[in-house]
């Protein structure tokens, strides 16, 4: 079960900064008491968690609150450094802005190419750069608000981030719903993503046209050629493929849990399906 959901849910082979596995020699397998409080920069902060005894290089998971919303809000809800021990997971957020047009601090701009895209690659570099992460395995997940950030960071980043899960997001290329700059800019990921996606029936904050929508784009993106569906007894489960270069989109709707109670009452689930996914998806690194 969640603990406590969030109140408003609302390149080459070697990106400039991330080493390869044979990179770099050496790197950091000291684990944080904790979730440690990083900043990065005079805009951006995270919580971050490195678990004790990693061996090689281990998977990146970056969580994205939702909108408004913060870091410890978003590990509160879904709690990614205890159910997925041998990931080091980091939960952004960041803490200002600079003119009246943009968005407030606890809320994401997913524009294309928006600071906020830059500020969340500046951590995983930072990340990257400092411990001991595979960078065939830098996967994002997001919920609401950060569904929509992580769409766009696998639209504009898809030559850092392997894979990403979100729960209750829409389509990251039209524009926000009732806040924020309608700005949001095309998706034109530089290779087919692996997307899987999470979803409640009776969602009226983000409503479930929205989220199919979105399952329908990253379906299209990864030149997926079938679809085929299963009941449950607590709603459906939708899987897009054969994909492009083993790609595949899926898509799991609950019957009547809205923008909260999905999370609320299938957590355990949503959780287990993204980690299994991001075990299945790396990205091609050479």
């Amino acid at each position: 079960m969640v603990r406590g959901i969030v109140a408003a849910l609302g390149v080459a082979s070697v990106v400039v900064g991330i080493p390869s596995s044979s990179a770099a020699t050496s790197c950091s397998r000291t684990p944080t008491v904790g979730l440690e409080p990083r900043v990065e920069g005079a805009e951006g902060r995270y919580l971050l968690s490195v678990p004790a005894r990693l061996r090689g290089r281990a998977p990146l998971l970056v969580a994205l609150h939702g909108n408004p919303g913060a870091p410890e809000q978003e590990a509160a809800s879904w709690g990614w450094e205890s159910v997925a021990p041998g990931f080091i997971v980091a939960y952004p957020s960041r803490t200002v802005h600079s003119t009246s047009e943009d968005t407030l601090p606890q809320m994401w701009d997913w524009s294309r190419g928006s600071r906020d895209v830059k500020l969340v690659l500046a951590i995983i570099r930072s990340i990257a750069t400092t411990y001991c992460v595979d960078p065939a395995r830098i996967h994002v997940t997001g919920t609401s608000g950060g569904a929509y950030m992580a769409q766009r960071l696998a639209c504009d980043a898809a030559d850092v981030v392997a894979s990403i899960g979100e729960y209750a997001g829409g389509r990251p290329d039209v524009g926000y719903q009732t806040w924020g700059p309608a700005r949001a800019g095309a998706c034109t990921p530089s290779r087919p993503m692996p997307v899987i996606m999470f979803h409640g029936t009776a969602d009226t904050n983000v409503p479930l046209g929205h989220g199919r929508s979105a399952m329908y784009l990253w379906g299209e993106l990864g030149g997926c050629r079938a679809s085929a569906t299963t009941r449950f007894a607590d709603g459906s489960l939708t899987r897009l493929a054969p994909c492009r270069d083993g790609v595949e989109v899926v898509w799991r709707e609950y019957d009547g849990d809205d923008h909260f109670t999905a999370a609320m009452r299938h957590g355990d689930e949503i959780r287990r399906m993204q980690l299994a996914f991001f075990e299945r998806h790396r990205r091609p690194v050479r």
